[in-house]
């Protein structure tokens, strides 16, 4: 049994802070299921902050714009072949080169956790028993990547 499918759904009031066409700043509140998405419920059970929610979104979104088009969007020798008909976008390129710069700055261990909980929603539990982790230490190195991420993107906000 998958654990998508064994989740409660949890709709919970968030602030979204947006700006109108002209430049305006406006707050409005909508309703968000924050089980579909496992960084969206440790963000709202408090147990990872601000910064690492938007650090390990942001994470999902190059991860998912890398694999369009299946594994062809990771094979870079259909972009060479000129004679090839699928080509990869220039998009794809991009999110692929930025999955590159990230998992040298991660690490081969670092980078398999950012892809399994961001990437791939797994749960802490089914994590941690794949890349054989510690219970105890599963959290802090989760809360680690996402601050290692949070500084590449530029969100890690420090506190004087």
């Amino acid at each position: 049994m998958d654990d998508n499918e064994n989740k409660k759904i949890e709709i919970v009031p968030q602030k979204r802070h947006e700006l109108t066409p002209q430049g305006k700043k406006y707050t409005s509140i909508v309703m968000v299921n924050v089980r579909e998405c496992g960084l969206d419920y440790m963000f709202h059970r408090h147990l990872i902050s601000d910064f690492q929610h938007k650090a390990g979104i942001r994470f999902r979104q190059i991860f998912e714009g890398s694999a369009i088009g299946g594994m062809k969007g990771r094979d870079y020798s259909q972009y060479v072949d000129s004679a090839s008909t699928d080509k990869v976008s220039y998009t794809a390129l991009g999110y692929i080169s930025q999955l590159r710069e990230i998992h040298n700055m991660l690490g081969n261990k670092g980078f398999s956790i950012a892809c399994l909980i961001c990437g791939q929603d797994y749960s802490l539990k089914r994590t941690r028993i794949k890349l054989n982790i510690a219970e105890r230490y599963m959290g802090q190195r989760l809360r680690e990547v996402l601050d290692d991420l949070s500084v590449y993107f530029g969100y890690f906000k420090k506190k004087y």
